[in-house]
């Protein structure tokens, strides 16, 4: 029981203070910049 308290207390409170079980951190948008598109039919037409 000693060695409940000692090790595995200290390690679940540190756990559940630092985990992110429903990830609601915030991280980097996955947006890739691109060039605009050319809107033109022409272009459209081109593509095959």
């Amino acid at each position: 029981m000693l060695f409940y308290f000692t090790v595995l207390v200290p390690f679940g409170i540190g756990a559940r203070l630092f985990s992110d079980p429903l990830r609601q951190r915030v991280s980097a948008p996955a947006w890739i910049e691109r060039e605009p598109v050319d809107n033109q039919l022409e272009a459209a037409k081109r593509q095959g």
